[in-house]
């Protein structure tokens, strides 16, 4: 039986994905004064922390620590400002998540630092549905690795079969599958509705049902 549904952020609750690419884009053009078309590239994997891909053009474009920090600096910056100006609430995802909100547990698990997170949320009017927010700032090993969903899972007090995660990017999905929690691959926001998560519960539900009754049966 499900009792806890954990929600990835990007990508399966808010499309800020371009937002982050466009404000370290910006930031590493202000800080270096190189051209885009030097690591526009580099900053295309999806899954991907902030930290790992200042620590890829760290070493791509042979920065210092001091450029570096700076262009993380500038990065936020213009990701907040950004947030602000590209937000905005929408009531089909507030009714979606009052609605789950009545019969499940509900927590975050990105990838993102907890300061965006939390700006986010807030925006988007939706903070006090989740009982659990964790980021990277939560943990030694951000996704792919599952330690995000082992922690969600273990503060809230509920097995992996009694989970069901909403990811929507590789790293995401590998992490959740690893968790041996259950997993709604998300392709797109319009697939995060509240029809979609009901029938995949229901769908889990009665596996889970199928598989105690055959456990019991005796030879």
């Amino acid at each position: 039986m499900i009792k806890l549904i954990i929600f990835d952020l990007d990508g399966v609750l808010v499309d800020t994905e371009q937002i982050h690419r466009q404000s370290l884009i910006d930031a590493v053009k202000t800080i270096t004064g190189r051209r885009t078309s030097e690591y526009e590239h580099l900053l295309k994997i999806d899954g991907q922390t902030t930290k790992q891909k200042l620590n890829l053009l760290k070493h791509r474009l042979v920065l210092d620590d001091l450029e570096v920090q700076l262009i993380d600096d500038r990065k936020q910056q213009n990701v907040i400002r950004y947030l602000f100006r590209g937000l905005k609430t929408n009531p089909s995802q507030y009714e979606m998540l009052s609605s789950l909100k009545e019969n499940y547990k509900l927590a975050i698990a990105s990838n993102s630092r907890k300061e965006n997170v939390i700006t986010i949320l807030n925006i988007l009017g939706i903070t006090n549905f989740f009982s659990l927010i964790l980021s990277n700032n939560d943990v030694t090993n951000p996704k792919p690795d599952p330690e995000i969903f082992i922690a969600a899972m273990a503060t809230e007090n509920v097995s992996p079969n009694e989970t069901l995660i909403l990811e929507d990017s590789e790293a995401g999905k590998y992490a959740a599958i690893t968790s041996g929690a259950h997993v709604l691959a998300i392709d797109s926001l319009d697939m995060v509705t509240l029809t979609n998560i009901q029938n995949e519960i229901r769908k889990i539900n009665a596996n889970n049902r199928s598989a105690d009754g055959r456990d019991g049966i005796k030879v």
